[in-house]
């Protein structure tokens, strides 16, 4: 039920509205009912029969409820569609996290051949819709910029180890036999948010 609140769905008899999920209905959909405008009850397997001919197959099952406790609207499971483009903010299984990790932590050389599969496969360069609207062409080849590669910066220890300095490799160093200082070579510092770039200034 968490993972439904909050949800946009949307019915196929009404493309330009949607709904957010409140809850679940306690009962199931044969035995759900509600007003209509001139007062009167209906139960929503007749209002759907015969407003939409529609007829609902899965009614032993509990509806979706949007609206309030007080008003609910009954939304049947099985005529509901997710509205796409919906940011989901609820926390991840384990599974999900997982899946997310594998398609998200790519060496360089997977992560290349991974983005110029999707660029081939959907065909941004051929896409009018692109090029009308946003003048945009995109080239399936990646762009190629120079750069160098700095070499890591030296790590200075306390006198007291028995190591005094360290040259990290691959992002990493060994801290073993090392000491750290006393006292931090530079002052503390505090500073409103506002204020961070001219208290690293002065430090500096």
């Amino acid at each position: 039920m968490k993972a439904l609140r909050e949800v946009k769905v949307a019915l196929p008899n009404r493309e330009n509205r949607s709904y957010k999920i409140t809850g679940v209905s306690m009962e199931p959909l044969s035995k759900l009912t509600f007003t209509l405008e001139d007062k009167s009850r209906t139960s929503v397997v007749q209002y759907y029969h015969k407003r939409y001919n529609i007829v609902l197959r899965d009614v032993a099952m509990p509806a979706l409820q949007s609206g309030s406790d007080s008003n609910p609207v009954y939304l049947p499971m099985e005529l509901c569609s997710v509205v796409a483009g919906q940011r989901y903010t609820k926390k991840l299984n384990e599974r999900q996290v997982t899946a997310l990790l594998t398609a998200t932590c790519q060496r360089p050389g997977e992560r290349q051949r991974s983005i110029a599969k999707m660029v081939k496969h959907y065909g941004y360069n051929k896409d009018e819709l692109i090029q009308r609207e946003f003048g945009m062409n995109i080239r399936e080849d990646m762009a190629l910029v120079n750069a160098r590669v700095l070499p890591p910066p030296s790590l200075e220890y306390h006198d007291t180890g028995c190591e005094k300095s360290e040259n990290p490799r691959t992002g990493q160093w060994n801290m073993i036999n090392k000491h750290f200082h006393p006292q931090p070579l530079i002052p503390h510092q505090s500073a409103h948010p506002a204020q961070i770039k001219r208290v690293l200034r002065d430090i500096h």
